[in-house]
């Protein structure tokens, strides 16, 4: 907590050795004797702000938090232009998980010593944890270029790779990283977030680099040796996978990542003993709510109890896993429906018209954008083109956002929809000679070039002028499949709607509205909806149609694309390494009693009116 030194002070002399002895005994570990002093004070003195600010701090102590909260609004209502007391409620709301009157008490101090470093990176930590990732982002960036000393300043690269990361920018993330190492070169936690930063970017090699060294500077540490296996998951190396970890969890029996990650790549059998699993979830002495691996957990063995056909226990721990990870400030339903309808709006047919080029030479490869709701099949679809010899499989490129936000100098892509509708055709032309610059590389040669980032049906406008000769595989799959099976997935950023059933069938209805808008708007050429139920019952001939739509030769590869050996980093991992079946197909209807918020989201249950509305020339 801060120390406030506001201009009013105690007026006499007893009362100001009266409350030194009480911060005395609150700082000297006796917080009861401190309480019998305050409270004394505050019977003589009940509007002075340092006893009543000091008085609140120790009730938090004591753990009497809402009366402690009470003085310490009280405090900043009686000295409103005492920065230290704004941050010291600030901590305290923070603690009671009340964020966003957190973040208001952080601004007004901030209002009242602008720049205030240690202030920047309380508000900085916070926007972290509330998942608004380019508010972090930008904050912890200000904080780096400040004069800090060179750790603080590793601590805010750190900061900023963590919210980059969650946006999706990985090579962005592994530069500030970088950029952390110089400064604090002998630090594992920094190598340890390197080496996660290079897995989720696919640098397989900088990952083991990064996560080697970190086991050498902290031989006893869990995350290195959970974080060398998860890449050999990510290869396919599913039973040295398995060895690592269980070695890691015997030397490490408490931590839940590796826990998590054995029982993602269980098939079933015998080599997971799932009632001691389940006995060790039932201990009341774990950090549940402070591991951020805790809910991957708990997704992780409500998966291996389905797989055993245990569904209610299965939907428990899935509940439970997602009550652990859901946030409701992070989703707003409406908010995102407006960004939605405001992206298709300033990505119209005029914008279209105004900014392709005319002539258009196509360049030597075409890029194909495997687009939808996650979980829909895209990684299963990128995964069996990936098996055709013409084609280049460029997985989830989120280089490309990263593109839009360096060439239109966005602070992020919320922003988008504003800086399209104001855009001169010259400066697309730097974004759109990038954009095949990153497709080309990609592509090494190839004729075709996939980008499967599940999100871009929501820039398919934007991306139809960059390039006009693409192509767009819709995947589509059942709505309530498509949303347990997100609701089941332990995603490793972002999507806040998938924690609470309500938020999913919102969220689903959403990205509806968007590609119904782009199926009438897009020529039919260029647009194919795949179904996924269509393409695991029916591969070939729904392969064969896919095919003559991308103006591809057939080749019988790519029915064997489980046996391809290429990196996989969605939480599809697992799956695409195995045949086709149609286990997934209709899967909700095993858990279809305790579905009833999704359906009602959905609309399924009664009719709901559109999450919102177009103009009526742009109205889908």
């Amino acid at each position: 907590m801060n120390s406030p030194n506001p201009s009013r002070t105690p007026a006499d002399a007893v009362l100001t050795l009266e409350l030194r002895a009480a911060i005395d005994a609150q700082r000297g570990g006796d917080p009861q004797g401190a309480e019998r002093r305050f409270a004394r004070l505050l019977e003589r003195h009940p509007d002075h702000p340092l006893v009543v600010h000091y008085a609140g701090l120790n009730l938090h102590l004591l753990g009497r938090r809402e009366e402690g909260l009470a003085l310490l609004r009280r405090s900043t209502e009686l000295a409103p232009a005492e920065a230290g007391f704004w941050r010291n409620l600030a901590g305290a709301l923070h603690e009671t998980s009340r964020t966003d009157e957190c973040a208001r008490a952080l601004a007004r101090a901030l209002a009242l010593e602008p720049g205030h470093p240690p202030t920047l990176v309380q508000l900085a930590r916070l926007e972290l944890e509330r998942g608004r990732w380019p508010e972090a982002a930008e904050l912890f960036r200000r904080l780096a270029a400040s004069p800090l000393a060179p750790a603080e300043r590793a601590q805010c690269l750190v900061g900023r790779a963590l919210a980059l990361s969650a946006m999706s920018l990985h090579d962005e993330a592994l530069a500030s990283l970088t950029q952390a190492l110089a400064l604090a070169p002998r630090d594992p936690a920094i190598r340890l977030q390197l080496g996660e930063a290079a897995l989720s970017a696919g640098d397989h090699e900088k990952a083991r680099t990064a996560f080697a060294e970190a086991a050498r500077l902290a031989p006893e540490d869990e995350p290195p040796r959970t974080g060398l296996a998860a890449i050999l998951i990510e290869e396919g190396r599913f039973e040295e996978a398995r060895r690592n970890l269980h070695e890691v969890t015997t030397r490490h029996p408490e931590a839940f990542r590796p826990r998590a990650l054995l029982l993602t790549i269980d098939d079933g059998g015998e080599e997971t003993d799932l009632e001691a699993q389940r006995a060790w979830a039932r201990r009341d002495d774990l950090p549940w709510t402070d591991d951020p691996h805790a809910s991957t957990f708990l997704l992780a063995l409500g998966g291996a109890c389905e797989r055993r056909g245990h569904d209610e226990e299965a939907f428990a721990d899935y509940t439970r896993g997602n009550r652990l990870r859901y946030r409701p400030e992070r989703y707003n339903a409406a908010g995102e429906a407006r960004y939605m309808r405001d992206c298709l709006l300033a990505a119209d047919e005029a914008f279209r018209r105004r900014h392709t080029p005319e002539p258009f030479t196509p360049p030597p490869f075409t890029p194909v954008y495997i687009v939808g709701m996650p979980r829909s099949g895209t990684s299963l679809m990128e995964q069996m083109l990936a098996a055709h010899p013409l084609v280049a499989a460029g997985g989830e490129m989120s280089a490309f956002h990263a593109l839009l936000l360096r060439e239109l100098a966005l602070p992020h892509l919320g922003e988008l929809p504003a800086r399209l509708a104001g855009l001169n055709p010259e400066e697309l032309e730097p974004l759109r000679t990038k954009t095949y610059g990153l497709l080309e590389r990609t592509a090494a040669g190839r004729p075709f070039v996939t980008d499967k980032m599940p999100g871009n049906y929501l820039y398919l406008g934007l991306l139809r002028t960059l390039a006009p000769h693409l192509r767009i595989l819709h995947m589509r799959r059942d709505a309530r499949d498509t949303c347990l099976s997100c609701y089941t997935t332990a995603f490793r950023y972002g999507h806040e709607f998938s924690y609470d059933l309500t938020a999913l069938g919102q969220h689903y209805r959403a990205y509806q509205h968007v590609v119904a808008y782009w199926r009438e708007h897009l020529p039919p050429s260029l647009f194919l909806d795949v179904d996924y139920e269509e393409l695991v019952s029916r591969p070939e001939p729904t392969l064969k149609r896919i095919l003559d739509f991308l103006g591809l030769p057939w080749d019988p590869r790519l029915l064997e694309f489980h046996r391809l050996e290429r990196p996989v980093r969605t939480a599809s991992v697992y799956q695409v390494r195995q045949p086709l079946n149609r286990r997934s197909v209709e899967r909700w209807r095993r858990f279809a009693p305790w579905l009833g918020p999704l359906e009602e989201a959905l609309g399924l249950r009664y009719p709901l009116p559109p999450p919102f509305t177009l103009p009526p020339e742009t109205r889908p």
